[in-house]
């Protein structure tokens, strides 16, 4: 009967949209450290994009703030306020 309850509750999560049932279950946009420079998986987390995503599209877009670090294609870091600046002019 526990395994019923349990199979009960995570679909009734699941419809709610609960976060910790979610498969890319990190953290919210409004979640993320601003006192450290950002990875490519935090910014993905931020745009709400696979990282795959961000790494071959969105970040080599024209205007897209170049990375503060970049001592080679893996290492890259960008400032919080650079990401969140361009998320704001870009309207999304």
């Amino acid at each position: 009967m526990t395994n019923d309850n349990e199979m009960i509750a995570m679909l009734a999560g699941m419809i709610q949209g609960d976060r910790w049932l979610s498969a890319d279950a990190g953290p919210a946009a409004n979640e993320l450290p601003t006192d450290r420079l950002w990875t490519s998986d935090d910014c993905a987390m931020y745009f709400r994009i696979s990282r795959w995503t961000f790494v071959n599209r969105l970040s080599k877009k024209p205007g897209f703030p170049k990375p503060h670090i970049e001592t080679s294609q893996r290492m890259r870091r960008w400032l919080p306020e650079d990401i969140q600046e361009y998320r704001t002019k870009r309207g999304r």
